[in-house]
């Protein structure tokens, strides 16, 4: 077949693996396999880098004609440009995120800024090729702080949503139901999200409904869940989870009706954040759609990251928990209880039966132990 196939990746402990076993179980057919190591400061490297930052800071002037004099022969200055290259130590996320930074506005100031971060970083470290990601967390935190403060924790709990439910394979959907989920407006998302287009990839609003935000590089998130790496920008993953549950939880609470059946949903008192398109057929589509994904996700997170107040469960308790106590589930349980059995397996049932008694049976020892 006159194809080559090349696999490009960090070297992940699981993937080498997994390539090494082919290798060693395909003896038959050496020539099928060739192995390669490129360090991120090598020379090929550097040199892919620095073909790749000629041709977007090129691109970057093309696309932004009225931002240069005439007078300017070239942009960036050579100096700048070694700079940048330099910083980059290989590191082609370095190079495309600053490229990114740089072309969504003032691209002659961006670029100032991010030579700023540089010579701080040299001042304050002994060689930036021994730390690349040192670099990489200042221009991570330089995004994140153009982001207005009050809109701060907007950006959180959709950088939160969508890592999580990603992560987890839970039923995603696009911004749109995001928003709805979050009690978002659009005007909201979009004013939070808008300055994080270096390192994100955000839905024009037209395709958000079924599109969501996605990360461009995991170094981002790295950044992000890391509270010694991203500090003030830290996103706490079990607090979004316990925020994403408790939406869940109102949704659950606004379908169910006093005036009607208890036992059938009602989606058309489930509030309407942002409507994608005008149209009662339209609303009642999105209203469906949230009481679907709350129904599902909500036993879903439950069972995933619930055990915090499962006494009997240490063994069981994953790397996150959800913030709540027995008393906040036993109110949620005793408002949503018959909303959880419609449409839903015999198994959640049986799962949901199960929380309901064992929570009360603690809080029953708990009150118990203080009198």
């Amino acid at each position: 077949m006159p194809f080559v196939w090349v696999i490009a990746s960090r070297p992940e402990a699981h993937l080498i693996g997994a390539l090494r076993y082919l290798k060693e179980n395909f003896q038959d057919h050496p020539a099928d396999f060739l192995e390669c190591e490129i360090p991120i400061d090598s020379d090929d490297a550097a040199q892919d880098v620095e073909r790749y930052l000629h041709t977007e800071f090129t691109k970057i002037r093309k696309d932004n004609p009225d931002a240069f004099p005439h007078s300017t022969s070239t942009w960036p200055s050579e100096d700048d440009f070694l700079k940048v290259a330099g910083a980059s130590s290989g590191l082609f996320v370095f190079a495309s995120t600053v490229t990114k930074y740089i072309s969504v506005d003032r691209p002659a100031s961006r670029l100032k800024l991010i030579t700023s971060l540089i010579d701080q970083c040299k001042l304050n470290s002994t060689r930036i090729s021994s730390k690349p990601f040192t670099l990489l967390d200042m221009l991570y935190t330089q995004v994140m702080s153009d982001i207005p403060e009050d809109l701060l924790p907007v950006a959180k709990s959709l950088l939160g949503y969508f890592h999580l439910l990603t992560e987890q394979s839970l039923f995603l959907n696009g911004l749109v139901v995001a928003c709805n989920i979050l009690g978002l407006r659009q005007d909201e998302a979009y004013d939070a999200l808008r300055k994080l287009h270096s390192v994100l990839s955000c839905p024009h609003p037209g395709n958000a409904e079924d599109h969501g935000i996605k990360f461009f590089h995991t170094s981002f998130s790295d950044f992000l869940f890391d509270r010694s790496r991203s500090q003030n920008y830290y996103v706490d993953l079990d607090q979004e989870c316990t925020n994403i549950w408790r939406c869940y939880t109102r949704i659950l609470k606004e379908s169910c009706r006093a005036d009607a059946s208890a036992l059938v949903p009602h989606c058309d008192s489930v509030t309407i954040h942002w409507a994608h398109m005008n149209g009662d057929s339209h609303l009642d589509r999105t209203r469906e759609r949230l009481l679907w994904v709350a129904q599902h996700n909500y036993i879903s997170l439950l069972v995933k990251y619930g055990h915090s107040w499962c006494t009997s469960c240490s063994s069981l308790r994953a790397a996150r928990c959800l913030l709540i106590d027995a008393p906040e589930l036993i109110d949620a349980f005793r408002s949503i209880h018959p909303i959880l059995f419609y449409a839903v397996t015999k198994r959640t049932k049986g799962f949901v039966d199960w929380v309901d008694k064992h929570v009360r049976q603690r809080c029953c020892k708990e009150i118990h132990a203080l009198n």
